[in-house]
């Protein structure tokens, strides 16, 4: 698999087409004609019970054991954007499907990722390498109070993480690279 990060400035809330309320299509036809997937990805900040705190957390949730990609591996909320839907749309029903919550306020863009995944399937007896690039939009959200409740079939682990959690966590190199520019303000 190959990656990079992608360093997203932080959204001008005038600057049009913004990117959460673009169709899947409309966004790789305007910035990434070469993607074969769009994915979201929800950034959750743990509430502080210490507003002049400096230490942030997020959320990151483990994978399932049986996925094809990253099995018990860390990562943000969040998933693949459906053909016609709209960026905005995808990050909401992500979010909720995989944890529970409920988005009420995007506030940023922030860095997000591109990626290459490689997949050997078997068809007629033949073994067929499919490879697939990737573009992760991550943005930070706010969500309504409410409990974590993960669909186990695809994740069965939460934590909120800092950077000093995030060292010890079996997640991806990129993911981990990514999260740790956001908890230090890289984006702001």
């Amino acid at each position: 698999m190959s990656a990079n990060i992608i360093t997203n400035e932080f959204i001008n809330p005038f600057e049009f087409p913004h990117p959460l309320a673009l169709t899947r299509e409309r966004y790789l036809q305007a910035f990434d004609q070469r993607a074969d997937k769009l994915v979201t990805g929800a950034v959750v900040f743990e509430p502080s019970t210490n507003p002049n705190s400096q230490t942030k957390h997020i959320l990151i949730i483990k994978r399932a054991r049986h996925e094809d990609y990253f099995p018990n591996c860390f990562e943000i909320p969040g998933g693949k954007v459906d053909e016609g839907e709209y960026i905005g749309a995808a990050l909401s029903r992500e979010l909720f499907e995989e944890t529970g919550l409920v988005l009420t306020k995007v506030l940023a863009q922030l860095p997000g990722m591109a990626y290459t995944t490689t997949k050997t399937v078997e068809q007629g007896g033949k073994q067929i390498v499919i490879v697939k690039k990737s573009v992760q939009l991550n943005f930070a959200v706010e969500v309504a109070p409410g409990d974590i409740k993960l669909d186990e079939n695809e994740h069965f682990e939460w934590m909120w993480a800092g950077l000093e959690e995030l060292r010890g966590v079996e997640m991806s190199e990129l993911m981990r690279e990514c999260l740790v520019r956001i908890l230090k303000g890289a984006w702001q």
